[in-house]
């Protein structure tokens, strides 16, 4: 299994400064002036992964978290966001009827499970965000400011 990538923000290794260079240059070469994240058909054709999937890119609007080629899996997130919202309806409907047929919290505990994991994958989670912004001070520091004592 292939392990995770490091960014050259994220990497802790000691490089000298034609690697860094060529690493910022490499890493540099993979961004993209503009995202525009496309609809997903199955999204399209799902009413609340849609509008799941709407709300979500408009948060994202203003933040540059992901590229073009995120839109699979966010659409993956979105249609399981759908997916859980209608179970939770299903089941709750279920228990005031009386019945205990149905999904049940098994089933919703695993969906959650697999939802973090994604929003975890896609930055949306508060911990993977809180990551991105400790990587991006440590990144706007200045790395010679210790050697004068911060002066």
């Amino acid at each position: 299994m292939p392990g995770n990538v490091v960014s050259f923000g994220n990497s802790k290794m000691h490089l000298t400064n034609a690697q860094k260079e060529a690493r910022e240059n490499a890493e540099s070469a993979l961004r993209r002036e503009e995202t525009e994240l496309h609809l997903p058909r199955t999204v399209e054709a799902d009413s609340l992964a849609l509008e799941i999937w709407e709300r979500i890119t408009k948060d994202l609007a203003e933040v540059e978290l992901l590229d073009n080629l995120d839109s699979d899996m966010l659409g993956l997130y979105c249609l399981g966001m759908a997916r859980l919202e209608r179970l939770q309806i299903r089941y709750h409907e279920d228990v005031l009827k009386g019945f205990s047929r149905g999904p049940g919290l098994k089933e919703i505990e695993s969906h959650y499970k697999i939802l973090i994991t994604y929003a975890e994958k896609l930055g949306l989670a508060p911990t993977a965000r809180a990551r991105l912004a400790v990587k991006k001070a440590k990144q706007e520091e200045d790395p010679d400011d210790d050697l004068f004592g911060g002066m």
